[in-house]
Parts: structure tokens; C-alpha cells; sequence
């Protein structure tokens, strides 16, 4: 009996330490010098802009990818700025640990691969883990705002209701486009409340307006929108071109006139000007950061002429 019991913890012992060992191993094997070289090679390329140098140095440290958090949003990274969405996708949907592909870009692949594949199965599911990102910051909220309308429009085939326009102006601009997709009566009116705001940018609508236009048949309303955009273009081309063309002059003849350091450095003094005309002008807002930079051009001009 006490030789069964000693063969029983022997047993035990054995099974024990390969366990041990074998952990070991897959440590070793993942953090050894290689692949830890590797991965910060990958690093530095990722901060020079290397895209492709750091793809090449993260697939040489994959063993990392099961053991090091931070691995493979870096690689995620590297995967969506070269271009290889799907695999990026694969990366994610493969890896083992799910706690580390819980941050808001990961979920934020998975929702739009899934509306790609119109699985709006799947990108209920994957809009709820989204979701859980929101309180991370103001950009988090918005788009899993916005996707979830979208995929409850998909899905739906309609606007989901209780909308309450909390963003404003994007919420008018996300209303306005839902409605040009659903073909709904109202999509006029939003698109011409858009489209009258004072913000110039939203010149930008017009084509998607115009298009929905031409699908209602609506082909003269359509034409006097490009009519429009036309007139408007040239007018920005030749006032816009032609003082481009005299602050060229004025600037190479102050070349001959004064020092070019002297001369270049007053030439950036335009941002001052193109501030107030902004403000006075296109109703925009001064803020804090324009105000700064107002005064380092002031100290920087002042400085110029003490020194």
C-alpha cells in the first residue's frame, strides 16, 4: 500500500515538472533574444514611418503574439496602414487571447469587415463590444454611435428611431444621407438645410445631392446645383489665383530689397492676417491655440528687428 502511494506522488512529481518545464520553454521561446530584437526593430520602423520594414520585423517576432499585449495592436497598426486589412481582420478574429484585442481600433475592423460582408448578424455582435470603448473619449462615442445606426439601418432597412441629434450639425449630416439611402421624401429638406449652413466645407454634400436628385428624375434642380458649384469654383480659381500670383511678386521683390531671411520670415506673418480675415469674413471662431500663435508671430517679427 505505502509503495502504491510513493509511485502515486512520484507520479504526480514527474507530470509536475514537465509542466513546468514546458511553460518555461514557451517563455523562452517567445521572449528570447531574437524575437525580442525583432519586435523593437518593428518598433523604431513603426515610428519612422517604415510601414513596410516594420511589417517585416513584426512577422519575424510572431511567437510574441500569444504572450505580449501590446504586440499585436502595434502590429494591427502596421497591418491597416500598409494596407492588408483582411489580414489585419484574420490577426484578430485567430489570436487566442481575446483580453488582447479588447481595445476600440480591433472591434472597430470587425465592425466594418462584417458590414463589408453584409453579416449584420455578426455586426450586432461585434457593435455591442464596440460600444463598451465609448467613455474613452468624444471620437469613441461618435463613431459607435454612428455604425450602430448604420448597421440597425442595414439591417433594418430604415432610420432607427429615437434619435435625438445630440452631436448636431454630424447628426444632421448623418440623418441627411440615411434618408438619400432609404430614397425617403424628407431627403430634400435635410440636404437643403445642410447645404445652407455658412460653413463653405459643405459644398461637399452637393454631390450627394445631386445624385440623389438624378435618381428622382429631378434633373433641373440637379443641373442648377452644378451650375453652382461651377460659378463658385471659378470665382475661388481666378480671386483665389490671382493674389496668389501678386504676393508671389511682392515677396521675390522684397528678396532684392532686404535680407531673405528677413523677407521669409514676414511672409509667414500671413497667418495672422488669414486669421482675422477668417474671422471677420467666414464667421470662424479664434481660439486659444490661434491666439498663441498670433503672439509668437508678434515676438518672432519683434525679435527680427531687435536682433
Amino acid at each position: 500500500m505505502v509503495s502504491k502511494i510513493y509511485k502515486i506522488i512520484f507520479f504526480c512529481l514527474i507530470i509536475f515538472y514537465q509542466n513546468v518545464s514546458n511553460s518555461k520553454s514557451l517563455e523562452s521561446k517567445s521572449f528570447d533574444e531574437k524575437n525580442v530584437y525583432n519586435y523593437f526593430s518593428a518598433l523604431v520602423a513603426q515610428d519612422n514611418n517604415n510601414i513596410y520594414e516594420s511589417l517585416k520585423f513584426f512577422d519575424s517576432s510572431k511567437h510574441l503574439k500569444e504572450s505580449h499585449q501590446s504586440y499585436i495592436k502595434k502590429y494591427i497598426y502596421s497591418l491597416v496602414l500598409s494596407g492588408k486589412i483582411n489580414k489585419a481582420v484574420n490577426e484578430i478574429k485567430t489570436i487566442k487571447n481575446k483580453e488582447f484585442i479588447d481595445f476600440f481600433e480591433a472591434q472597430l475592423l470587425l465592425v466594418l469587415y462584417s458590414l463589408k460582408k453584409d453579416d449584420y448578424k455578426k455586426s450586432l455582435d461585434y457593435i455591442n463590444d464596440l460600444k463598451r470603448h465609448e467613455e474613452e473619449g468624444t471620437f469613441e462615442l461618435i463613431v459607435s454611435s454612428f455604425l450602430e445606426e448604420y448597421v440597425y439601418l442595414f439591417n433594418q432597412k430604415k432610420i432607427k428611431p429615437n434619435l435625438e441629434g445630440q452631436f448636431g450639425k454630424l447628426s444632421l449630416i448623418n440623418r441627411a444621407l440615411q434618408s438619400c439611402y432609404l430614397g425617403q421624401p424628407n431627403t430634400e429638406t435635410l440636404f437643403d438645410e445642410l447645404t445652407n449652413f455658412n460653413d463653405e466645407g459643405d459644398s461637399r454634400y452637393l454631390f450627394f445631392y445631386a445624385n440623389y436628385l438624378i435618381s428622382k428624375n429631378n434633373f433641373f434642380k440637379a443641373k442648377n446645383i452644378f451650375k453652382n458649384v461651377m460659378s463658385r469654383g471659378k470665382q475661388i480659381f481666378w480671386v483665389g489665383g490671382t493674389l496668389s500670383y501678386i504676393i508671389y511678386i511682392i515677396v521675390v521683390w522684397g528678396f532684392t530689397k532686404a535680407p531673405i531671411p528677413m523677407v521669409g520670415a514676414l511672409r509667414e506673418t500671413s497667418i495672422f492676417f488669414s486669421i482675422f480675415i477668417g474671422y471677420f469674413f467666414l464667421k470662424e471662431k479664434i481660439t486659444s491655440k490661434k491666439i498663441f500663435t498670433i503672439i509668437l508671430i508678434l515676438v518672432g517679427v519683434v525679435g527680427l528687428k531687435l536682433f
